[in-house]
């Protein structure tokens, strides 16, 4: 009845529906509940091409240089000051980039073309007081805290040959981003798995070779990890879909 008597003395005939209006919208009239669900799944549909939007942003310079596809990739998140205070604290992490190319195809399933693996792992030297970096079976890298945020901020992604791909031809490119907190090292599981001989290197692989003293306190700090934020991390994102035209890339739909 208040509402009703509110309406009265601003004008509003009592039979006249109430305007539903949302921000950045027009003011929207005589909307019933049967168009609601509509305004919402078509807000829903808007929000959610805005955050791909976003996605696609990581992905830039998409290129081809001596007959290789490449893209840039960023992503100024990955690693934070928690984990790089746990690495100082005895942690080990990995690292681990999957990279695909697929055709872009809406509405089916897309079809992977190519697919690879980049695997990294990343600590703390006690004696040189740097973060160190291994990669593949060369020499680790040093690096202050500042660098290392720096050097997983921005990655060069090596994606295929261009004789894999079909000119005119839409395409995507995906990465998938595993963070995987280590409990302990163990040097020769560290080189297998950078070697892509081991499937996975985590503290339930390096566990299991241990002594049950040692699998207990391995248990304990990993309970520990997972409780301060160190737990597993997976990230996964797509790009905007391209072509190559006239041995050159182009973005399809002003992606």
């Amino acid at each position: 009845m208040e509402r009703r008597a509110c309406r009265e003395r601003m004008g509003v005939p009592a039979s006249h529906p109430p305007s539903i209006f949302v921000p950045g919208m027009p003011r929207l009239n005589g909307m019933t509940r049967f168009h609601r669900p509509y305004l919402l799944i078509f807000l829903f549909f808007v929000l959610a091409a805005a955050g791909a939007a976003d996605d696609h942003s990581r992905f830039s310079n998409i290129r081809i240089e001596n007959g290789r596809l490449f893209a840039d990739y960023r992503r100024e998140d990955l690693l934070d000051a928690e984990l790089l205070d746990g690495l100082r604290k005895g942690l080990t992490a990995s690292v681990e980039y999957q990279i695909r190319l697929f055709r872009d195809r809406p509405g089916w399933v897309k079809r992977i073309v190519t697919e690879k693996t980049l695997r990294l792992k990343i600590g703390w030297d006690n004696w040189e007081r740097r973060y160190v970096l291994f990669y593949r079976q060369d020499d680790p890298d040093l690096f202050t805290g500042e660098g290392l945020l720096s050097r997983f901020m921005h990655i060069n992604l090596p994606v295929c040959s261009v004789e894999e791909l079909d000119p005119d031809t839409p395409y995507r490119i995906g990465i998938r981003i595993r963070v995987q907190p280590m409990a302990v090292e163990n040097l020769d599981e560290m080189q297998r798995w950078l070697a892509g001989e081991a499937r996975d290197l985590g503290t339930e692989t390096i566990r299991a070779s241990r002594s049950p003293l040692k699998r207990i306190r391995d248990s304990l700090l990993g309970v520990v990890v997972n409780l301060a934020g160190f737990g597993e991390r997976v990230i996964t994102e797509t790009g905007p879909p391209f072509e190559i035209r006239d041995d050159a890339v182009r973005l399809v739909g002003g992606s």
